[in-house]
């Protein structure tokens, strides 16, 4: 009777962690962006190449972007800044505005980013900001923890790590080409000739396997998460 009682309990034990577990991998798939109305929205650089031509400073919309790095704008205490090429002329970038609550993405130049967020048209002062060095900008690439009129964003960078929940970055899936709208901006001129092209990533050796932490270096980023626990770091915890 102990024995069948211990195996009943063992198996309720089991099924409710595999709930839990299934529960918070979804996680890991790429979130929604959203625009103003809550509809989904694609990849599309030429409606923002638009925004950014014609729209006055100030100008706010929902957008969602892919580009390549061409430049690192340098770090403030609070947010990270870097410029994409969304377009094949030299004045179709954008600056992504990253807040540093949300992780510590550190992209190079050549990097693939996917951004999902804020755009604002940036190209005169105002009482509170210096004009964007792009002309323009995306923010809120993060989770809206606080409520209010932003939905969430993030940023995925090399189609392989997403920043903008958690303080960890999290591995997602390759985003599906369906989900984009064709656009003639959406690359550099000649983009396959410009950047080496990326081989297939095979399943790493186990002793490989080492998942990135964002601020590894900062013991305090670490122990003081303000956002809640990254799911793999709860899996770990499970596991051990």
């Amino acid at each position: 009777m102990f024995q069948k009682s211990r195996f009943v309990f063992s198996a309720i034990v089991a099924a409710s962690l595999f709930v839990s577990v299934s529960a918070q991998a979804k996680l890991a798939e790429l979130p929604k962006c959203e625009d103003k109305n809550g509809q989904a929205l694609p990849v599309d650089n030429n409606r923002v190449v638009t925004f950014k031509a014609v729209t006055p400073n100030q100008f706010h919309e929902r957008a969602r972007v892919e580009g390549r790095v061409v430049r690192i704008l340098g770090s403030r205490p609070s947010h990270a800044h870097f410029e994409i090429q969304i377009g094949p002329r030299p004045q179709d970038t954008l600056e992504v505005v990253f807040n540093l609550d949300f992780g510590r993405p550190q992209p190079k130049v050549g990097d693939e980013v996917e951004a999902c967020g804020d755009y604002i048209t940036s190209n005169a002062p105002t009482p509170r900001y210096k004009p964007s060095p792009s002309g323009a900008i995306i923010h809120w690439v993060h989770e809206n923890s606080r409520g209010g009129p932003h939905p969430d964003g993030y940023i995925l960078l090399n189609d392989r790590f997403m920043y903008g929940f958690g303080r960890l970055p999290v591995e997602v899936a390759a985003p599906e080409e369906s989900r984009r709208l064709p656009s003639v901006g959406s690359s550099t001129p000649n983009a396959e000739e410009a950047a080496p092209a990326r081989k297939p990533e095979g399943r790493p050796k186990k002793s490989e396997r080492k998942r990135p932490s964002a601020g590894q270096d900062d013991a305090e980023f670490e122990k003081k998460p303000r956002h809640g626990r990254n799911w793999r770091d709860w899996l770990d915890a499970v596991k051990n």
